[in-house]
């Protein structure tokens, strides 16, 4: 009598972020900021953020390192403009944080929920229009 064989797959969902309609996996995002001259190598969350009233846009958190800001403000500018090259993500926010602070799990897998509920509490960090949150290509400011 022949025997069942049984196979199980197992599936592992991608986080996906919509932005202005259009999807995309938050590790390709994640993969383009740690390619970024600057940001090479450096733990990163990528995540989308609706706040009331306003548009959509991506959120990035970059662990800069301390002691800085010009250069971490400059490093910011190069991942938008990466982002908006290789992926065309124009409505992006991208945040330096210090180091150690994006929560990953013990196997080093970003916590992505996690890192969305502590960016509004980032002192930089102020979800609305005024702080750019739609950027426009070529804006660099």
């Amino acid at each position: 009598m022949p025997s069942a064989t049984f196979v199980r797959a197992f599936m592992f969902a991608k986080a996906m972020i919509a932005v202005k309609g259009v999807n995309h996996y938050a590790e390709d995002v994640e993969a383009v900021v740690r390619q970024t001259p600057g940001a090479a190598g450096r733990r990163c969350a990528a995540f989308a953020w609706h706040g009331e009233g306003e548009e959509e846009f991506l959120v990035v958190l970059w662990e800069a390192p301390s002691g800085d800001e010009a250069r971490a403000e400059a490093v910011s500018s190069d991942i938008r403009r990466e982002l908006r090259d290789r992926l065309g993500l124009t409505a992006v926010e991208v945040c330096p944080v210090a180091p150690a602070s994006i929560p990953f799990t013990s196997s080093g897998k970003v916590k992505r929920a996690q890192a969305r509920l502590m960016w509004p509490e980032l002192p930089q960090s102020v979800p609305s229009a005024a702080r750019g949150a739609a950027r426009e290509p070529g804006d660099e400011s």
